[in-house]
């Protein structure tokens, strides 16, 4: 099985309620989506880890890619469990690297380290909130879309995509994995004006693009020096007869379409719903709307977040 959904509380108030969500986030990830958890020493023991200071970590995974590209174009992720500006706030921060010395630091070409979710406190910590996971080993696809509604109505606490690049015919290949997270930096944000921003580890050349920075208003004028991996703000996609849905951009370097995400209009794919389509090439792929899986409230509509819904490969 590739994707897995919850509904659980969200609680830090306490040592178990914290070990509690990430014994969650491991075991759905790992045991029942099927990427690997590596045998680094020093990972994060979920049944003696105690909350940390305000913003820092307590401890951390890391898992890696076991698909066929993984021995020519390594995926290693390093996911860090910790506490936002107050201890009772979960915090995560992750990297991606090419890979690992064995005791958990990342090595080779390295992504920024960046904040998973928003930084700030759930909603509740008696309501069930929704996770859903997927990795998908045959197109290289991971994510993770933590807690929707406990920031805002629909609107995650914090979540995360990483897909390879993938060819004319929609197959994943070596060139580069791409990384779309809530923050540029250690810092999580609720700005009403970002829908995520995007790394792009390249094995062509070693680096990753672009630096990580704010994407500032995705569809305003503020997005100087940033990649628009999500530039479109749709308000209707209907020609002829046929509904469309807004690409996703990604950098090799070369700017090319994914074919495993995509920005549909949510009146069109509303929440939780599932569609088909064939984003690049023909053959159609299953996916699941999930409007806002950053932690950010600004995913369409500029500043409302009402207009459009992030799309997450589903199968």
């Amino acid at each position: 099985m590739t994707t897995a959904s919850t509904s659980t509380v969200l609680d830090q108030s306490t040592d178990a309620a914290f070990r509690t969500w990430i014994a969650e986030i491991i075991a759905q990830l790992v045991t029942t989506c099927g990427v690997t958890q590596t045998t680094d020493t020093g990972q994060i023991n979920t049944t003696t880890v105690v909350r940390p200071a305000t913003n820092s970590a307590a401890g951390y995974s890391i898992f890696r890619f076991n698909d066929t590209l993984q021995a020519t174009s390594p995926v290693f992720i390093k996911l860090e469990y910790g506490a936002a500006g107050t201890v009772t706030t979960p915090q995560m921060w992750i990297t991606i690297g090419t890979g690992s010395n064995g005791s958990g630091t990342l090595t080779g070409t390295l992504t920024t380290r960046v904040a998973v979710c928003n930084g700030s406190a759930p909603g509740s910590t008696s309501t069930s909130y929704t996770s859903r996971y997927i990795y998908n080993a045959t197109y290289g696809y991971l994510g993770l879309v933590f807690k929707i509604g406990a920031f805002a109505a629909n609107v995650t606490l914090g979540g995360f995509v990483l897909f390879r690049s993938n060819d004319t015919s929609g197959a994943a290949t070596g060139d580069s994995v791409n990384l779309i997270t809530n923050s540029a930096t250690a810092t999580g944000t609720s700005n009403a004006n970002i829908a995520g921003v995007m790394q792009c580890l390249s094995y062509l050349t070693s680096t990753v693009y672009p630096t990580a920075i704010a994407n500032g208003n995705y569809w305003g004028t503020a997005n100087t020096n940033s990649l628009n991996a999500v530039p479109f703000n749709l308000a209707s996609t209907t020609y002829a007869g046929n509904s469309y849905v807004a690409p996703v951009f990604y950098m090799t370097p070369v700017p090319s379409i994914s074919a495993y995400n995509c920005v549909p209009l949510l009146a069109e794919a509303s929440i939780g719903s599932t569609f088909s389509s064939a984003l690049v090439g023909s053959t159609p792929l299953t996916f699941l709307s999930v409007q806002t899986p950053f932690g950010a409230a600004g995913l369409g509509g500029v500043t409302t977040g009402t207009t459009n819904s992030f799309s997450m490969l589903w199968q």
